[in-house]
Protein backbone atom coordinates (compact mmCIF):
# COMPACT_ATOMS: atom_id res chain seq x y z
CA UNK A 1 0.00 0.00 0.00
CA UNK A 2 2.66 2.60 -1.06
CA UNK A 3 2.04 5.93 -0.92
CA UNK A 4 0.15 6.74 2.08
CA UNK A 5 -0.14 9.50 4.91
CA UNK A 6 -0.98 8.77 7.80
CA UNK A 7 -4.61 9.76 7.63
CA UNK A 8 -5.04 7.55 4.59
CA UNK A 9 -3.05 4.72 6.62
CA UNK A 10 -5.12 4.57 9.24
CA UNK A 11 -8.12 3.16 10.93
CA UNK A 12 -9.84 4.86 14.13
CA UNK A 13 -11.36 1.65 16.18
CA UNK A 14 -13.58 2.71 18.76
CA UNK A 15 -14.26 -0.37 20.96
CA UNK A 16 -17.94 -0.74 22.58
CA UNK A 17 -18.87 3.14 22.39
CA UNK A 18 -22.22 3.31 24.74
CA UNK A 19 -23.44 6.43 23.69
CA UNK A 20 -24.50 7.76 19.57
CA UNK A 21 -23.76 11.28 19.59
CA UNK A 22 -19.38 10.46 20.41
CA UNK A 23 -19.65 8.08 17.58
CA UNK A 24 -21.12 10.95 15.49
CA UNK A 25 -18.66 13.55 17.42
CA UNK A 26 -15.75 11.38 16.29
CA UNK A 27 -16.62 11.00 12.51
CA UNK A 28 -16.99 15.07 12.82
CA UNK A 29 -13.44 14.96 14.59
CA UNK A 30 -11.79 12.83 12.42
CA UNK A 31 -13.16 14.34 8.99
CA UNK A 32 -11.88 17.85 10.01
CA UNK A 33 -8.07 16.31 10.01
CA UNK A 34 -8.35 14.12 6.80
CA UNK A 35 -9.25 10.90 7.95
CA UNK A 36 -11.91 8.52 6.85
CA UNK A 37 -11.59 5.30 8.12
CA UNK A 38 -13.94 4.53 11.06
CA UNK A 39 -14.97 0.92 12.52
CA UNK A 40 -16.81 0.39 15.49
CA UNK A 41 -16.79 -2.63 17.77
CA UNK A 42 -19.75 -4.02 18.83
CA UNK A 43 -21.52 -0.51 19.61
CA UNK A 44 -24.57 0.18 22.08
CA UNK A 45 -26.79 2.12 19.57
CA UNK A 46 -25.67 2.51 16.04
CA UNK A 47 -27.03 3.87 13.86
CA UNK A 48 -28.79 6.79 15.57
CA UNK A 49 -29.76 9.55 15.35
CA UNK A 50 -27.30 11.38 18.00
CA UNK A 51 -24.88 10.01 15.85
CA UNK A 52 -25.86 12.06 12.70
CA UNK A 53 -26.34 15.24 14.84
CA UNK A 54 -23.46 15.32 16.27
CA UNK A 55 -21.54 14.10 12.97
CA UNK A 56 -22.43 17.60 11.72
CA UNK A 57 -21.60 17.07 8.05
CA UNK A 58 -19.41 13.99 8.24
CA UNK A 59 -22.43 11.81 8.12
CA UNK A 60 -20.36 10.20 5.32
CA UNK A 61 -18.05 8.46 7.59
CA UNK A 62 -20.99 7.15 9.73
CA UNK A 63 -22.53 5.71 5.89
CA UNK A 64 -19.19 4.26 5.69
CA UNK A 65 -18.45 3.14 8.67
CA UNK A 66 -17.72 -0.77 9.21
CA UNK A 67 -19.59 -2.19 12.25
CA UNK A 68 -18.46 -5.66 13.79
CA UNK A 69 -18.60 -7.61 16.79
CA UNK A 70 -14.92 -8.23 18.35
CA UNK A 71 -11.89 -6.10 18.53
CA UNK A 72 -9.83 -9.11 16.68
CA UNK A 73 -12.27 -9.27 13.55
CA UNK A 74 -11.88 -5.09 13.81
CA UNK A 75 -7.69 -5.55 13.47
CA UNK A 76 -7.59 -8.80 11.26
CA UNK A 77 -6.41 -6.38 8.35
CA UNK A 78 -4.16 -4.35 10.35
CA UNK A 79 -0.21 -4.27 10.20
CA UNK A 80 0.30 -2.27 13.46
CA UNK A 81 -1.96 -1.37 16.46
CA UNK A 82 -1.89 1.15 19.13
CA UNK A 83 -4.06 1.42 21.90
CA UNK A 84 -4.77 4.78 23.04
CA UNK A 85 -5.56 4.35 27.57
CA UNK A 86 -4.94 7.02 29.91
CA UNK A 87 -3.70 4.53 32.70
CA UNK A 88 -0.92 1.95 32.05
CA UNK A 89 -1.90 -1.48 32.16
CA UNK A 90 -0.13 -4.48 33.18
CA UNK A 91 0.71 -5.61 29.77
CA UNK A 92 4.14 -4.71 28.91
CA UNK A 93 4.66 -2.55 25.54
CA UNK A 94 6.08 0.57 24.83
CA UNK A 95 3.79 3.95 25.53
CA UNK A 96 4.15 7.35 23.79
CA UNK A 97 2.61 10.58 23.45
CA UNK A 98 0.57 11.18 19.86
CA UNK A 99 3.68 13.48 18.72
CA UNK A 100 5.90 10.90 19.54
CA UNK A 101 3.99 8.20 17.58
CA UNK A 102 3.22 10.98 14.91
CA UNK A 103 7.07 11.49 14.43
CA UNK A 104 8.15 7.73 13.77
CA UNK A 105 8.85 6.88 10.01
CA UNK A 106 5.51 5.36 9.11
CA UNK A 107 6.69 2.83 6.05
CA UNK A 108 4.57 1.55 4.24
CA UNK A 109 5.15 -1.86 5.87
CA UNK A 110 3.47 -0.67 8.54
CA UNK A 111 0.13 0.40 7.32
CA UNK A 112 -2.67 -0.10 7.19
CA UNK A 113 -2.31 0.90 11.33
CA UNK A 114 -5.28 1.33 13.46
CA UNK A 115 -5.69 3.46 16.13
CA UNK A 116 -7.83 1.74 18.96
CA UNK A 117 -9.89 3.85 21.49
CA UNK A 118 -11.77 2.26 24.29
CA UNK A 119 -15.19 2.12 25.87
CA UNK A 120 -16.33 6.02 27.40
CA UNK A 121 -16.66 4.75 30.89
CA UNK A 122 -13.80 1.81 31.25
CA UNK A 123 -11.41 2.47 28.65
CA UNK A 124 -9.43 -0.72 26.77
CA UNK A 125 -9.20 -3.36 28.63
CA UNK A 126 -6.05 -5.60 29.50
CA UNK A 127 -7.48 -7.68 27.05
CA UNK A 128 -8.00 -5.15 24.31
CA UNK A 129 -3.98 -3.86 24.89
CA UNK A 130 -3.52 -7.30 24.68
CA UNK A 131 -3.78 -6.61 21.09
CA UNK A 132 -1.43 -3.79 20.43
CA UNK A 133 1.61 -3.44 19.89
CA UNK A 134 2.04 -0.44 21.46
CA UNK A 135 0.06 2.03 23.74
CA UNK A 136 -0.70 5.84 23.31
CA UNK A 137 -1.31 8.24 26.20
CA UNK A 138 -2.19 11.76 25.83
CA UNK A 139 -0.35 13.74 28.40
CA UNK A 140 -2.80 16.29 30.40
CA UNK A 141 -2.53 18.76 33.20
CA UNK A 142 -1.76 17.05 36.86
CA UNK A 143 -3.39 13.80 37.39
CA UNK A 144 -6.67 14.98 35.56
CA UNK A 145 -6.27 13.35 32.73
CA UNK A 146 -10.16 12.92 31.48
CA UNK A 147 -11.14 13.46 28.01
CA UNK A 148 -14.01 13.09 26.31
CA UNK A 149 -13.68 10.32 23.57
CA UNK A 150 -14.37 12.82 20.51
CA UNK A 151 -11.52 15.38 22.08
CA UNK A 152 -9.03 12.24 22.94
CA UNK A 153 -9.50 10.88 18.89
CA UNK A 154 -9.62 14.61 17.78
CA UNK A 155 -6.19 15.49 19.68
CA UNK A 156 -4.67 12.29 17.87
CA UNK A 157 -5.75 12.55 14.36
CA UNK A 158 -4.60 16.29 14.63
CA UNK A 159 -0.79 15.20 15.69
CA UNK A 160 -0.79 12.40 12.72
CA UNK A 161 -2.34 15.03 10.87
CA UNK A 162 0.47 17.71 11.43
CA UNK A 163 3.03 15.02 10.73
CA UNK A 164 1.55 13.76 7.54
CA UNK A 165 2.01 17.71 6.24
CA UNK A 166 5.68 17.91 7.46
CA UNK A 167 6.42 14.99 5.48
CA UNK A 168 5.16 15.83 2.82
CA UNK A 169 6.86 19.62 2.69
CA UNK A 170 10.01 17.47 3.40
CA UNK A 171 9.34 15.47 0.18
CA UNK A 172 9.04 18.53 -1.64
CA UNK A 173 12.02 19.58 -0.41
CA UNK A 174 14.39 16.91 -0.66
CA UNK A 175 17.85 17.83 -2.11
CA UNK A 176 18.77 17.06 -5.41
CA UNK A 177 20.98 14.02 -6.38
CA UNK A 178 24.27 14.77 -6.32
CA UNK A 179 24.42 14.38 -10.00
CA UNK A 180 22.04 17.17 -10.84
CA UNK A 181 23.69 18.96 -8.04
CA UNK A 182 27.35 18.73 -10.26
CA UNK A 183 25.46 19.64 -13.64
CA UNK A 184 23.66 22.52 -11.95
CA UNK A 185 27.14 23.86 -10.43
CA UNK A 186 29.05 23.10 -13.72
CA UNK A 187 26.01 25.64 -15.37
CA UNK A 188 26.74 27.99 -13.04
CA UNK A 189 30.67 27.99 -13.66
CA UNK A 190 29.94 28.78 -17.33
CA UNK A 191 28.01 31.44 -16.27
CA UNK A 192 30.72 32.87 -14.10
CA UNK A 193 33.35 32.12 -17.02
CA UNK A 194 31.33 34.18 -19.67
CA UNK A 195 30.56 36.90 -17.13
CA UNK A 196 34.09 36.99 -16.75
CA UNK A 197 34.03 37.72 -13.28
CA UNK A 198 36.36 34.95 -11.72
CA UNK A 199 39.91 36.69 -11.09
CA UNK A 200 42.26 34.52 -12.14
CA UNK A 201 44.50 34.66 -8.81
CA UNK A 202 41.06 34.04 -6.80
CA UNK A 203 39.48 31.62 -8.74
CA UNK A 204 40.01 28.56 -7.25
CA UNK A 205 38.93 29.22 -3.99
CA UNK A 206 35.97 31.77 -4.90
CA UNK A 207 34.70 28.32 -6.46
CA UNK A 208 35.12 26.61 -3.72
CA UNK A 209 33.50 28.71 -1.58
CA UNK A 210 30.62 29.08 -4.19
CA UNK A 211 30.58 25.77 -4.01
CA UNK A 212 29.76 25.38 -0.42
CA UNK A 213 27.17 28.16 -0.36
CA UNK A 214 25.19 25.96 -2.99
CA UNK A 215 25.35 22.83 -1.04
CA UNK A 216 24.44 25.24 2.40
CA UNK A 217 21.17 25.79 0.06
CA UNK A 218 20.71 22.04 -0.49
CA UNK A 219 18.65 22.90 -3.61
CA UNK A 220 15.49 20.47 -4.13
CA UNK A 221 15.10 18.82 -7.92
CA UNK A 222 12.88 21.76 -8.47
CA UNK A 223 14.94 24.32 -7.72
CA UNK A 224 17.68 23.06 -9.72
CA UNK A 225 15.65 22.91 -13.14
CA UNK A 226 14.67 26.47 -11.69
CA UNK A 227 18.13 27.41 -10.95
CA UNK A 228 19.39 26.48 -14.81
CA UNK A 229 16.89 27.74 -16.68
CA UNK A 230 17.89 30.69 -15.37
CA UNK A 231 21.41 29.89 -15.91
CA UNK A 232 20.69 29.38 -20.19
CA UNK A 233 18.79 33.21 -19.92
CA UNK A 234 21.83 34.67 -18.62
CA UNK A 235 24.20 32.83 -21.28
CA UNK A 236 21.99 33.40 -24.08
CA UNK A 237 21.45 37.46 -23.02
CA UNK A 238 25.70 37.47 -22.58
CA UNK A 239 26.35 35.31 -25.97
CA UNK A 240 23.79 38.01 -28.26
CA UNK A 241 25.68 40.75 -26.77
CA UNK A 242 28.90 39.49 -28.34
Amino acid sequence: MPNLSLAQGCSIVLVEPSHPGNIGAVARAMKTMGFSRLVLVNPKRFPHEDATALASGATDLLDNAVVVADLPTALKDSRWVVGVSARLRDVPMPCMTPRMFASQPHQDKHFPIAIVFGNEQSGLSNDDLAHCHQQMKIPTAGDYGSLNLAQAVQIVCYELSQASEMLETMDEHQPATQQDFEGMFAHWCEVLEVSQVLHPQQRQKMLIRMRQLWLRAEPSPIEITMLRGAFRNILRHILSKV
